[in-house]
């Protein structure tokens, strides 16, 4: 009796030239990839700002931002070998809303960018953005996600593999336009950023080579 073999191609990974991979390109576009930094550290200069320490489900507890004054945090982001050249970053916050009643809730964003290996400084100018975001009714607990719109997105000719992103991020209870009025759970912050490559050719500047 004959058997015959069934030939199953074999899976060819795409060309990778200089660290780029065609596959990262859908719908004429670059796909995208988080960075994500969690609210760990605390403000301790005694200026105020930080946020609470709590519970906020029950057996679960993390930092409780205030409804009526100014919390903050600070955190870094180190860009990625595989970002796009050119691209731009969209920074987002994680939260969620611990009531049913619904409101505004306004986040603040500010930010400095340096490359790495000695090529520049932290400039003492800073750049902030606000995003208001409406806490529907009947969200309580629900995953909100804020990002910054197109035209706030970050672009600057300081972000490259290896540049840090210094970022405070605040809500601003204190202004009138946020008008939840309740404390809120937040933990963690990203960047959407889009993806090119695979890596860079080189691990410092110039990278691509």
């Amino acid at each position: 009796m004959k058997t015959s073999m069934i030939n199953v191609p074999r899976y060819s990974p795409p060309p990778v030239i200089d660290g780029q991979n065609t596959n990262f390109i859908s719908g004429n576009d670059y796909v995208w990839k988080d960075e994500k930094a969690e609210f760990v550290v605390k403000g301790t200069n005694g200026s105020g700002g930080n946020p609470s320490w709590s519970e906020y489900i029950p057996g679960f507890q993390g930092l409780m931002f205030s409804g009526t004054t100014m919390n903050q945090v600070w955190i870094d982001f180190c860009i990625n070998h595989d970002i796009a050249p050119n691209s731009r970053l969209y920074p987002h916050i994680h939260w969620m809303p611990l009531n049913n009643t619904t409101g505004v809730v306004r986040w603040g964003i500010q930010y400095i960018i340096a490359k790495g290996h000695g090529q520049s400084a932290f400039p003492i100018q800073s750049t902030i953005i606000y995003i208001n975001q409406t806490v529907p009714l009947n969200s309580q607990y629900k995953h909100m996600i804020t990002e910054v719109p197109d035209e706030s997105a970050i672009f600057s000719s300081q972000i490259e593999p290896g540049s840090v992103v210094k970022m405070r991020i605040f809500r601003d209870a204190s202004n009138a336009a946020d008008t939840h009025n309740f404390t809120i759970h937040a933990w963690q912050a990203k960047l959407h950023y889009q993806v090119s490559r695979i890596g860079t050719k080189n691990k410092k500047p110039i990278f691509l080579g």
